[in-house]
C-alpha cells in the first residue's frame, strides 16, 4: 500500500490536466510507455507535453477501471489473452502496439489528447506454479482475484482488499505476487496487485508548433572529409524538435536522414556513392535549407620517388 498509494489514479490526472480528448488502450501496462513515446515524438512528429505513472483500481480489472467519455481500444487486450510465447508473443505485441498508436491518434492542430490505459498485465503468473496451495474455483482472471463476502485468509501471496465499487464497499481477494488462486495461466493475466498488473502510462501529447526557417543555424557550412570515413556531423542549434525530419540533398535528389548522436549532441549522415572531390549539398531542416561546402579528400597521399 506504501507504493501503490503514492500514484495517482487515471481519473484524478485526467481530472488535474488540461486535455481535449482520451483515448483509452485495454491493457496497456506502464512499461510500454518509453515505445509509445518514441513513436509519438520520432516517428509521428508530436510532443508528448507531460507523463505520469498511475494507478489502477485493485482488483485490476476492466470493470474496476472503465474510463468515462473516452474512445476504447480493445485490440490489445484481446492479443494479450491468447497463450503467451516467447519471442513471438512480444514482437506481435509490439508490431500491434506501433500501429494503433499510427492509426488511432489523431490530433487537430492546438488539441491535446490523453492516451490512457486501464490496467496492465503480467506475464510472470504463467512461471509460478500453484500446486494448489489456493483452489478457489470461483475465483476470476485466471485466478488474479476473487469477489468474497467473508473475510478468508491473509498470507504473503494474497491480500483481502475493501474496494468501494459504484458506492457498494466489497472484499477481494487478491493475488499479490504471482501465484494465482486457481490453476496456472497460460498467457498474460491481470487483476492482480503486482506493479506490472497495477501501474499505467498517462500521456498527454500535442503537434509540434511550427518552426519557421531563420530558427536553426548550422555549423560548419564547410567540411573537409577523408574518402575512407565520409560522415557528415553538423552542429544545429536550437534543437530541432523530435519527429522532424533532416535530411541531405545532392542535385535536388534525398540522399539520406541524418541521426541525432547524444554523445556529442551532432547530426550525422555517412555519404556513401560518392569520390574524391568538391560538392554542394543541401541540408533541409524542417522548412528550411542550408547549403554545405563537401570537400572528399583521397586517402592515399603519394610521395615522391628518391
Amino acid at each position: 500500500y506504501n507504493w501503490y498509494y503514492a500514484f495517482k489514479t487515471v481519473a484524478q490526472l485526467l481530472a488535474e490536466e488540461k486535455h481535449d480528448k482520451v483515448v483509452w488502450i485495454d491493457a496497456l501496462g506502464f512499461e510500454w510507455a518509453p515505445y509509445i513515446v518514441n513513436i509519438l515524438e520520432r516517428q509521428m512528429g508530436f510532443v508528448v507535453q507531460k507523463k505520469f505513472v498511475a494507478r489502477a483500481n485493485i482488483p485490476s480489472t476492466t470493470d474496476n477501471n472503465r474510463i468515462a467519455d473516452s474512445t476504447y481500444i480493445q485490440d490489445f487486450d484481446q492479443v494479450i489473452h491468447s497463450d503467451y510465447k516467447h519471442p513471438q508473443s512480444l514482437i506481435k505485441q509490439l508490431s500491434l502496439v506501433k500501429t494503433l498508436i499510427m492509426n488511432k491518434i489523431y490530433l487537430a492542430d492546438g488539441q491535446t489528447v490523453a492516451i490512457v490505459s486501464d490496467h496492465g498485465t503480467t506475464a510472470l503468473a504463467r512461471l509460478q506454479e500453484n500446486v494448489k496451495i489456493y483452489n478457489f474455483s470461483d475465483s476470476s482472471h485466471e485466478g488474479r482475484c476473487m469477489w468474497v463476502k467473508d473475510k478468508l485468509i491473509e498470507d504473503k501471496d494474497v491480500i483481502i482488499h475493501e474496494n468501494d465499487l459504484a458506492g457498494e464497499k466489497k472484499a477481494c481477494l487478491i493475488a499479490l505476487r504471482y501465484t494465482s488462486l486457481y490453476n496456472r495461466p497460460k498467457h498474460e493475466v491481470h487483476g492482480g496487485a503486482t506493479p506490472e498488473e497495477v501501474l499505467v502510462p498517462v500521456l498527454f501529447v500535442s503537434k509540434a508548433k511550427a518552426v519557421t526557417p531563420k530558427s536553426f543555424s548550422v555549423s560548419p557550412s564547410v567540411l573537409k572529409l577523408s574518402i575512407r570515413k565520409p560522415i557528415l556531423s553538423l552542429l544545429i542549434k536550437p534543437m530541432p524538435p523530435l519527429g522532424m525530419k533532416l535530411f541531405v540533398q545532392y542535385k535536388n535528389k534525398k540522399i539520406g536522414e541524418l541521426q541525432f548522436d547524444k554523445s556529442d549532441g551532432r547530426w550525422k549522415l555517412m555519404l556513401v556513392g560518392f569520390k574524391s572531390g568538391s560538392y554542394e549539398l543541401t541540408l533541409v531542416v524542417g522548412a528550411s535549407e542550408h547549403l554545405l561546402k563537401i570537400e572528399l579528400a583521397g586517402g592515399l597521399k603519394e610521395t615522391d620517388l628518391l
